[in-house]
């Protein structure tokens, strides 16, 4: 199995990550004349900043694939996807920068086993990435199925 996108799980977690560190700094910015009211504001942050980062990362997979299958990888379960499923691979116009690095935003359309559109959206940047290799496989399959 190779990698397509194996942490992604960690990056669509990291902005609430942020955004719960930098709320941090802005209360004991503006409350440190109410030095009372920072402990209790800081724990009641942190809590909801980690139910909401858990939230976020049980939600995300992170993907694999092989010569025949792509893979998404939950915590708790996976999903098998037939590469004669999968519709298309498209790029998303909204890319980001973590750490200076950038990163591109992909989503992967297939057809589920009950025959409905699901999508799978995963972030990749252009250093370590497979996505090529997997876009060859996807090119060959569909053309063997006349697609």
């Amino acid at each position: 199995m190779e990698k397509l996108a194996p942490n992604n799980r960690y990056y669509k977690t990291l902005l609430p990550v942020i955004i719960t560190f930098l709320v941090c700094i802005i209360l004991i910015s503006t409350l440190k004349n109410y030095l009372l009211l920072i402990g209790p504001m800081i724990l009641i942050t942190l809590v909801i900043g980690y139910l909401i980062i858990q939230k976020n990362y049980n939600k995300h997979a992170n993907a694999f694939f092989d010569t025949d299958y792509l893979y998404l990888i939950y915590k708790t379960d996976t999903i098998k996807i037939s590469k004669k499923n999968v519709e298309s691979i498209d790029r998303s116009n909204s890319d980001t920068t973590i750490l200076g690095i950038p990163y591109h935003l992909y989503i992967i359309t297939y057809q589920t086993i009950d025959h409905t559109s699901s999508s799978y959206s995963f972030l990749i940047n252009s250093m370590d990435s497979n996505l090529e290799t997997f876009k060859k496989l996807f090119e060959r399959s569909q053309s063997k199925t006349g697609i």
